[in-house]
């Protein structure tokens, strides 16, 4: 009894170091300057031919301090860009219009704004694409594409503006 007790402690303290490792990872990973210049320079275009496709990234959940649901991904693709994805699980949908509401409040600009329907055409959230101040002290923004859906709140950070427009333009 005494090692089957020994050994569930130590899955149990290998399962939570990775589990904390990987959100560690997830919130302190900027892309680098090197991605942003590939972006910005153009040396690696997507041709029409080309499918845009994940070659990296990782995901997790969590239970917040206030004790909300939250999942995260973080997606690298083939076209050089990268987004951060997190999906809050809100108890109903003003609580998650009011996060998006305090989210931009911090925004430098409102870029597109537009409803979420739902199949009979009835507004059941709000989609919108905003800069923000970047979080690597550079003088730059970065680009994030934020909507609710009911008691869902979303947001995804894009490595840049041009990607997340096209994001918020393919879900029409």
């Amino acid at each position: 009894m005494r090692r089957l007790t020994i050994r569930a402690t130590v899955a149990l303290l290998t399962f939570t170091i990775g589990v904390a490792a990987a959100a560690f990872w997830f919130f302190f990973h900027q892309p680098s300057s090197n991605e942003t210049e590939v972006i910005k320079s153009g040396h690696a275009p997507t041709t029409a031919k080309q499918a845009k496709v994940i070659v990296g990234g990782t995901g997790g959940e969590a239970i917040r301090q206030d004790s909300q649901a939250v999942s995260f991904t973080y997606h690298d693709y083939s076209d050089g860009t990268s987004v951060r994805q997190e999906s809050w699980f809100c108890e109903s949908p003003e609580r998650a219009s009011s996060e998006l509401r305090k989210r931009l409040k911090d925004a430098v600009e409102v870029v597109r704004r537009e409803p979420v329907l739902d199949e009979n055409g009835r507004q059941i959230g709000e989609r919108v694409v905003a800069t923000f101040p970047s979080n690597d002290n550079s003088s730059g923004v970065s680009a994030w594409v934020l909507w609710t859906k009911g008691p869902k709140y979303f947001e995804q950070r894009w490595s840049s503006l041009e990607a997340a427009v096209s994001d918020f333009e393919s879900w029409r």
